[in-house]
C-alpha cells in the first residue's frame, strides 16, 4: 500500500519510456480518498507504430500506413460486430503531440 500513497500525489508524463507496476492498484488505504465512489481504468493502448519490415509483401502495403488497430475495426464494422469505428488511433497516443494524445485518450 506504500506505492499508492505516494503515487496519488503524481502526475503522469505520456513521453516517459518507463512505467511502475503496482500490484492491488485499484484498492487504497482508508481516508485517501474524498469520496466513496471511485472509478478505475485500464487502457490497453494497442500497437503505437507502423511496421515497416521489408518482409511486408507488396499486396499488404496497406499495413505500412494503417495500423492493425485500424483494420481489426474496420474488419468488425465490415462482419456487423459494431456499428461504428472508434475514433480511437493508437498511433495518437504515442504521438507526443499534446493535441493528439488528448484526442486518442477522449476517443477511448
Amino acid at each position: 500500500m506504500f506505492y499508492v500513497s505516494v503515487l496519488l500525489d503524481v502526475k503522469v508524463n505520456p513521453l516517459c519510456d518507463s512505467v511502475l507496476l503496482i500490484s492491488y492498484h485499484s484498492l487504497f488505504p482508508p481516508g485517501k480518498l474524498k469520496k466513496d465512489f471511485c472509478i478505475s481504468v485500464e487502457i490497453k493502448p494497442k500497437c503505437g507504430f507502423l511496421p515497416l519490415s521489408e518482409f511486408i509483401a507488396p499486396d499488404n502495403i496497406i499495413k505500412r500506413s494503417v495500423t492493425r488497430f485500424q483494420m481489426h475495426q474496420a474488419l468488425k464494422l465490415h462482419q456487423g460486430k459494431t456499428s461504428e469505428i472508434s475514433a480511437y488511433d493508437p498511433l495518437d497516443l504515442f504521438s507526443g503531440s499534446r493535441d493528439r494524445v488528448h484526442k486518442a485518450i477522449k476517443g477511448l
